[in-house]
């Protein structure tokens, strides 16, 4: 029996920490059950060379889920801007209105030796300010 629990904006939940989980299987099986618990956004794992795809992204847009891409890009290795264009361009397109670039960068493990040089912040800000932009430009 499918709880008919209303859409929560304020509920929402994070999907599996890999992006091996975004078939059409997938969707059948846990869309129900995220529906069923109210959730209004569902935060998605992405890597920079592989976005989620399309197909579950709609899915969770016809449901009313907000989808939230969360792109874990590493800090020792971040992409250009120009890189992730494309991305940014498709998600736009389907709909997409969040992302969240890098993943826990005020932690140490995110960074490697690189956490005990000086400048922390202004050297994330290096690698995020130029990718945000290319996201805002992409809308």
């Amino acid at each position: 029996m499918e709880s008919k629990a209303k859409t929560n904006n304020r509920v929402g939940l994070y999907y599996f920490p890999d992006d091996n989980h975004y078939a059409d299987a997938h969707v059948e099986t846990w869309l129900p059950e995220i529906r069923a618990l109210g959730a209004g956004w569902l935060a998605l794992y992405a890597r920079p060379q592989r976005n989620v795809p399309e197909p579950f992204v709609k899915a969770l847009l016809a449901a009313g889920i907000t989808p939230v891409i969360h792109m874990h890009i590493p800090l020792d290795d971040a992409p250009e801007p120009a890189e992730l264009r494309a991305a940014f361009q498709a998600y736009a397109a389907w709909g997409v209105q969040y992302v969240t670039l890098f993943d826990r960068p005020n932690q140490r493990e995110s960074w490697g030796r690189a956490w005990a040089q000086q400048g922390l912040v202004d050297r994330f800000l290096d690698h995020f300010i130029p990718l945000a932009n290319e996201a805002i430009r992409a809308g």
